[in-house]
């Protein structure tokens, strides 16, 4: 992110892609209705209107499911990633697989050309 005149910052295309990303498969991740949510629970907690451990877990559960979601959703990611940035094919040398999606992976000496 840059900081222009009048305090106003700007996203990186990085940034914007990550958040066109995740808004594409979740809108809470980007949206504060999950954030505000949570205070209010917070809120009812202190006001002695909720038990903690239940507000805890419900939250847990939540943002487990969110996680699960997103990880089967993340071929959405990789479309706007594709679309936005250079292939890494094009940028540097097969190197090994990756244990965990068995994809190969490419060592890149510096930073790809975009």
């Amino acid at each position: 992110v840059t900081l222009e005149a009048g305090r106003k910052l700007v996203p990186t295309q990085l940034g914007t892609v990550l958040v066109q990303g995740y808004h594409r498969i979740d809108s809470d991740l980007v949206l504060p209705r999950v954030r505000s949510t949570i205070e209010q629970q917070c809120n009812y907690i202190a006001e002695g209107k909720a038990d903690k451990e239940v507000v805890v877990k419900h939250a847990l559960k939540n943002f487990k499911s969110k996680f699960s979601y997103f990880r089967d959703s993340i071929a959405r990611m990789e479309e706007l990633f594709g679309s936005s940035f250079a292939s890494i094919e094009s940028s540097g040398q097969v190197w090994t697989r990756c244990g965990l999606t068995k994809r190969f992976m490419n060592f890149i000496e510096g930073p790809p050309a975009r």
